[in-house]
């Protein structure tokens, strides 16, 4: 699992954290990008991290850190970004609160160079945000899509080979082992050779990634 990890930066022997990161959905990709981060900063550290419902809550040893990490997921990665704080004690000599905080950052399901079925449409995004920029792999044209309250499939991606290129592009189904037809727009442009390693999805036929 992608938060294994982060085993190397838990620091077991001290409680103290200042902060709790709450990630849902984090694939390889976000847990190396956090870990770079936190090595780049240098005196940041986990003090443990909990396994949750389709994630990971990491306690981390500074506040400052988790703030601006949030706001880097956000932009790096699109998702939902929530940041909340709460009085952990009060510092008498300073007749001050003492706060922790807690960001919690749900990663979209689907990624950059993931290919997902929506609205009928076979779709690789190529931007995550707040809006999903990507192109239809059947038609070859440009989707923008508005990503607030989008209902996507995420499509598993095959390995196979081109199997002819004349009349029509053709690959060996990864499944009957057949060689079949792809649903590209203009595949005798992509400058494919019979024989040649290919990454495809399937959805009502087959399309080249």
């Amino acid at each position: 699992m992608s938060a294994d990890l982060m085993e190397n930066r838990i620091f077991r022997s001290s409680q103290y954290y200042e902060g709790i990161l709450q990630l849902r959905n984090p694939n390889d990709e976000i847990i190396g990008f956090i870990l770079q981060e936190m090595e780049a900063k240098g005196d940041v550290y986990i003090t443990k991290k909990i396994r949750a419902k389709n994630g990971i809550d990491v306690y981390v040893s500074s506040q400052h850190f988790l703030q601006n990490l949030g706001k880097k997921l956000k932009q790096k990665f699109g998702g939902k970004l929530k940041v909340s704080t709460r009085i952990h004690t009060r510092n008498r000599q300073r007749s001050k609160d003492v706060y922790r905080i807690t960001v919690y950052y749900e990663a979209p399901l689907a990624g950059k160079n993931d290919v997902v079925l929506v609205e009928n449409k076979v779709v690789k995004i190529n931007v995550v945000g707040k809006t999903i920029i990507g192109i239809n792999l059947g038609t070859g044209a440009k989707v923008t899509l508005n990503a607030k309250g989008l209902e996507m499939v995420k499509l598993e991606k095959h390995k196979t080979k081109v199997t002819t290129v004349r009349p029509r592009v053709e690959v060996l189904h990864p499944e009957t082992y057949q060689s079949v037809g792809v649903e590209n727009a203009k595949a005798e442009n992509f400058g494919l050779e019979p024989g040649q390693n290919v990454t495809i999805v399937m959805h009502n036929g087959v399309y080249i990634v």
